[in-house]
């Protein structure tokens, strides 16, 4: 509990300290580097993040298709987080309807995947929300 509370600490201290430095919406440019930093870990370094899943779930396998889906939304959303964060208008006027389509697909799919069809050309699995 002690961990988790000194982190929370220091997120708010460095967030504070961006606001102190003239940033208007600092918690926006931390998510954006936190996500950034998910979608770089995830490419290069899958060892390490494949052993903090298996923690989780002991038959986890690392598929291409939604670690593909996750890099993309990832990234796509640290971008649009981080550049509301700076204001960057103009690339936000440019960009921000792509990054957040980018990103809802990107999550659909992580969500769905396990109900599409198999990859063997086996049928649609049942869609089940309760076991």
């Amino acid at each position: 509990m002690y961990d988790i509370l000194r982190n929370l600490y220091t997120v708010s201290f460095i967030a504070l300290l961006l606001q102190f430095m003239g940033l208007y919406e600092p918690f926006a440019v931390l998510f954006g580097i936190t996500l950034l930093y998910l979608a770089l870990a995830d490419l290069f370094m899958p060892a390490e993040i494949d052993r903090l899943r298996r923690m989780y779930s002991f038959s986890y396998q690392r598929r291409t298709d939604t670690t593909a889906a996750f890099v993309a939304t990832a990234a796509s959303l640290g971008l649009l987080f981080l550049a509301q964060g700076l204001h960057l208008g103009r690339f936000l006027w440019r960009w921000s309807l792509a990054l957040q389509l980018i990103g809802a697909v990107g999550a659909l799919y992580i969500f769905l995947q396990q109900y599409l069809p198999a990859p063997r050309g086996g049928g649609p699995r049942r869609l089940r929300f309760f076991r």
